[in-house]
């Protein structure tokens, strides 16, 4: 992990911003704020480059990057089952309302879950999901109709009545 001091003044030669390069940084321990970057595991499985800033002291972003890496050793999305990942995130939710909250777990038990819910998180593909929707569009729904897609939807064939 890497812990720098950066500002936002901008070179007027280029038009960029001077970030760690700033001849002020080290003359004036006002100017600028203390960034961190850290290489986290994403929800593919790939590494990536996580850079954030702000910090008014090296040691406060220190501890913000060291809390995001341990999150990323600590497994929270390493191996995570796509099951895992939406009770995880459905448990993040505060603001819902009971009745969505209770919506949205009644759809991840009944439809998500038994589909996905085994794979690997980062393993699900679009081809994964759309293969989801194909089936669900195809079972009747809990009124005993079949799913359309609405007349204004532009589908083939046109929608309309029965």
């Amino acid at each position: 992990m890497q812990v720098s001091r950066r500002c936002g003044c901008v070179d007027t030669a280029t038009g960029r911003q001077r970030g760690v390069t700033c001849p002020r940084l080290p003359i004036d321990d006002d100017h600028g704020s203390w960034y961190f970057a850290v290489q986290v595991r994403g929800l593919d499985g790939q590494r990536q480059r996580i850079r954030q800033g702000g910090y008014a002291d090296p040691e406060e972003a220190h501890a913000a990057g060291r809390a995001l890496a341990t999150a990323d050793r600590d497994g929270a999305g390493a191996g995570c089952t796509v099951g895992e990942w939406l009770a995880r995130w459905l448990a993040t939710k505060d603001a819902l309302r009971p009745s969505t909250r209770q919506g949205y777990a009644t759809h991840i038990r009944l439809y998500l879950v038994p589909r996905l819910g085994r794979m690997l998180l980062h393993q699900l593909t679009s081809r994964d999901v759309n293969g989801l929707l194909a089936t669900l569009a195809s079972r009747p729904s809990p009124t005993g109709r079949g799913c359309r897609p609405r007349p204004w939807c532009g589908s083939t064939p046109p929608c309309g009545p029965r």
